[in-house]
Parts: structure tokens; C-alpha cells; sequence
């Protein structure tokens, strides 16, 4: 299983270079982009939820702070490999608190929701695992290109089709902001198996390495 999933990083990755500034700011610029939806959105909700939401919004505040911190680290120690981890890993904090954000929009229970949510995305994850571990075979064979690339990632496509239309219909018939949420999530969930290649620019061992061809940056040698 190990070789095979070398063999998946070695076609699907295609940024190999070190994590630089830009890494982390685009993280900061997620997270601000979050805050100001979990602010506007606090507005639309009353008491107890109200409240929830605002303790999310500190946490997103703290959140920045923190990254700009470690952005400041990062200038001075860029070799360091658990700095060059944060930005990966606080996409994935991002996600957890988009999804405990939209479930105080989605009902009262909000924590039996987030809970829910939390399951459905550990289970996407898994499903794009096996599949991209099972696909591996079948994409060798084919040609280099777009094509091969999307064929190792087609989970995350559909349900970020999915997710896209959800939201655009809800758009379009002027459907209240809860049944817009749904599509939020979804494409959240979506887009965190991308950002799990992004460890693999950090931990570089895989490079190289395939049990029966020698396979780099998607080409068969």
C-alpha cells in the first residue's frame, strides 16, 4: 500500500517546491475570508447560536494571530519542517471550523450536526484514499496530461460538482442562506484531499519511488 500511494504522489503532485510565503498567507487569507462569514452570519442568528457564532469568530481572530506569529518565525527559521507544516495544517483547522460554523446555521442541535459533519468528511477522505490507491494501476497505462489527473481525483470532483450546483441553485431561486450552507460544506470537504498533497512538498521521501516504474512528475520512464 505504501508503494502504491508513492506511486499516486509521484503522478498527482504537481507543486514540489518548498513551502514559501505565499503558502502562508494564502492560509491567513482563507481564514480572514471565513471570519468575515462567520461575522456577517452572526448577525442573521439570535441568542444561543448568536453567541456560539461569535466564539467561533474569536477563535478565527486567534487563529490569524497565530499565523501571522508563525509567519514571523518562518522568515528566520524556513528550514524548519514543523513550520513548514502550518500551512497544510491550518487549512485543516480552517475546515473543522467551517464545518462547526455552519452547523450552528443548520439547527439548534448544533453539536450532534458538527459532529455528523465531522463523520461525513473523515469518511470522504477515507473513500478518496482506497480510490486513489485503487486507480493507480489504471492510470499508469494512461498518457500523461489533464486527463490522468483528473481521473486520480474524481471523488473530489463529483462531490465538488455537486456542491457547486447546490449552491448556485440557492443562489439563483433566492433560497434562504441554510440551504446554501449544505454546498459551503460540501465543497470544504471537497477540496481537503488537494490539501493533503500539500505535506507531500514537506515530507519529500516519496519522490522517485515506484515499485515497477520509475515515475516523476507524471511521466513513465
Amino acid at each position: 500500500m505504501k508503494e502504491r500511494y508513492y506511486e499516486f504522489l509521484n503522478m498527482a503532485v504537481v507543486d514540489t517546491s518548498p513551502i514559501k510565503n505565499s503558502d502562508f498567507l494564502r492560509s491567513v487569507a482563507i481564514e480572514v475570508i471565513f471570519s468575515l462569514l462567520i461575522f456577517i452570519g452572526s448577525f442573521l442568528i439570535k441568542e444561543e447560536s448568536h453567541d456560539m457564532s461569535m466564539l467561533v469568530f474569536r477563535f478565527t481572530i486567534y487563529h490569524i494571530l497565530v499565523l501571522v506569529f508563525i509567519f514571523l518565525l518562518f522568515q528566520k527559521f524556513s528550514k524548519t519542517k514543523i513550520l513548514q507544516l502550518v500551512p497544510a495544517g491550518s487549512v485543516f483547522i480552517s475546515h473543522v471550523e467551517l464545518l462547526f460554523g455552519s452547523s450552528i446555521f443548520l439547527g439548534d442541535d448544533y453539536w450532534s450536526i458538527f459532529m455528523k459533519l465531522i463523520g461525513l468528511s473523515l469518511i470522504f477522505q477515507l473513500i478518496t484514499f482506497v480510490y486513489q490507491l485503487l486507480i493507480v494501476p489504471k492510470a499508469k497505462t494512461l498518457p500523461s496530461g489533464e486527463f490522468r489527473k483528473t481521473i486520480l481525483h474524481i471523488p473530489p470532483l463529483i462531490l465538488a460538482s455537486l456542491a457547486a450546483i447546490l449552491a448556485i441553485m440557492g443562489r439563483l431561486f433566492m433560497l434562504p442562506a441554510i440551504y446554501i450552507i449544505p454546498g459551503i460544506v460540501g465543497l470544504s470537504i471537497a477540496c481537503l484531499p488537494f490539501y493533503w498533497l500539500e505535506y507531500a512538498r514537506v515530507f519529500t521521501g516519496w519522490k522517485k519511488k515506484s515499485t515497477n516504474n520509475f515515475i516523476y512528475r507524471g511521466e513513465i520512464k
